[in-house]
Order: C-alpha cells, then structure tokens, then sequence
C-alpha cells in the first residue's frame, strides 16, 4: 500500500477489499472497542445538544460507529472513498457520501460533530483532511479522532498505513491545520486468545477537539 500514493490506486484498492474487510471486521474486538469508545464520546456532545445536530463520519467504512448513535436525535452522514462499503453504511447513516476524506463535498460550518476513526493514517495527505474537517465544521464545533500509536510497543506496522503517529506528532499536526486539542488519552485493549487475556495489547491515540 505505502508504495504508491496515487488516489485512484487507493480507492481501487478499498473497493477491492470490503467483502474481505466485512467478514472479520463484525468479530473484531479491537475495532468494536474503538468504534464503541468514539461513540460514547460523540454522545456526550450529542446529548448536551439543543436542536438536531449534524454529525458527519469521515471514513465512516461500514458506518460502525454511527451505528452506536441511532438511537440519539442527530442527522448522521458518512462519507467513505468506498461507494461498497457505504451501501453497508446506510443501515446507520441518514445519508451517505462518496469522496475522498481530503476533498469534502460539503459546504463550509455546517457540520456540528465530526468522527475521524483509524483513518488518517491511510490518507495520502492527512493534513489537507484535517483542513477540510475545519473548513465544514461549526465554529465551536467538535471532532473526535483516533490513529494507531506508533509509540506502542505492539504497534503493527500495517501495510496499509502511509503514515505513523505518535501523541507529539498527531498534536502539531491538528495545531498546523488550525484545530483545537481539547483532550488527548489512549484506548488500550488487550490482546486475547479466546477470554484468556495476553500481556500484548493494541493501543490508539483518542483526541476530542473543536474548531476554535
């Protein structure tokens, strides 16, 4: 994967692997942690709402997170560069996007809450992602973001991650875009064979900000 950047390789690429990606992405404990854990942030935000707020899912994949907020009174859009993928998505999203994360179609401030879950490490350019996140989101507006820890020890080297972050280098990334770090922690979880827990464990960078 990091041996090509070209954008149409890439969206070939996922296109290619959703049946793949579907099958072992629903017993993933790993990833139904993280999904689970950005979910029942963006609810914090969601539930202290006054009107029906917009939340948008960049790289929004099956629409896995998403599916945790149904259940909340939101207008929930994902937008994935997998057109495959989101037709799984639209079980949870109120309507569905085809785009590249570093190009929205969508218009400037109108978005109140933006998810960004294990996606910025397969961008070719997650800087200009990160820009357009601010371009379309509220002033005031939140995102929640999480990328693999390349400080843990147990960091897997993904053929499919174009770039690697750790907490100093995703926080000068989010300032040079203009973003705002409300809060920056870690989602740990534990490797696992069967229910018998391991001393190895996955670990992401959680980040809450807003547009400033």
């Amino acid at each position: 994967m990091s041996e090509t950047l070209d954008k149409r390789k890439l969206r070939e690429y996922y296109e290619s692997i959703v049946e793949a990606r579907l099958s072992w992405i629903r017993k993933d404990r790993p990833s139904y942690i993280r999904h689970m854990e950005a979910a029942t942030r963006a609810r914090r935000f969601i539930d202290k709402g006054d009107r029906r707020l917009v939340v948008l899912d960049v790289g929004a994949g099956f629409g896995e997170t998403l599916a945790y907020l149904k259940d909340l009174n939101c207008y929930r859009i994902a937008c994935d560069i997998s057109s495959r993928a989101l037709e799984v998505a639209k079980r949870s999203a109120d309507d569905v996007v085809v785009c590249d994360a570093e190009a929205l179609p969508i218009r400037n401030e109108s978005i109140d809450i933006i998810l960004c879950i294990e996606v910025l490490e397969h961008l070719v350019n997650p800087l200009n992602s990160l820009k357009e996140i601010r371009r379309v989101l509220r002033l005031k507006g939140k995102f929640i973001l999480t990328t693999p820890s390349a400080d843990s020890k147990c960091y897997n080297h993904d053929k499919e991650h174009i770039h690697h972050f750790n907490r100093e280098t995703l926080t000068r990334l989010i300032g040079e875009s203009g973003l705002g770090v409300m809060s920056i922690s870690s989602i740990k979880i534990r490797h696992r064979v069967w229910l018998i827990p391991l001393p190895s464990y996955e670990e992401s960078i959680l980040v809450e900000g807003k547009n400033s």
